[in-house]
């Protein structure tokens, strides 16, 4: 029989990064072999330190995005980016977000992401 094999792991929430070993538990994934590390999450608590391991660590981290005009993305992407880090924004469409598409696209591109999820909002559960 041949072994399970475990190629990709994604930390998502609620929030990741208030586990308190989520980068212990990243370089115990690593050391066991996983090559795809991911990270979802909302960057409102990644500090100038977390910031730092993630963008190394973490094959790619999706930013969640509620809107074009939040200041917390707009100081924590242009961050990690510098970094090198692979950054995705997920935006949640919205009735009351809908009308800025257009600025979402254009603040990605202005923030230098590699790419943006638009996840409709479904009026369930």
């Amino acid at each position: 029989m041949k072994p399970f094999v475990v190629d990709e792991v994604s930390f998502l929430g609620g929030e990741p990064t208030l586990q308190p070993h989520l980068i212990e538990l990243a370089y115990f994934a690593r050391k066991r072999g996983i090559r795809r590390l991911n990270l979802a999450t909302n960057a409102l608590v990644i500090g100038h330190e977390l910031e730092e391991t993630a963008a190394a660590l973490f094959s790619a981290i999706q930013v969640g995005l509620h809107g074009a005009k939040s200041e917390t993305y707009e100081a924590i992407v242009p961050r990690l980016v510098a970094r090198g880090a692979n950054i995705v924004l997920a935006f949640t469409v919205m009735p009351s977000n809908r009308a800025e598409l257009t600025d979402v696209l254009a603040l990605s591109r202005a923030l230098g992401v590699r790419g943006i999820r638009f996840i409709p909002l479904a009026a369930e559960g």
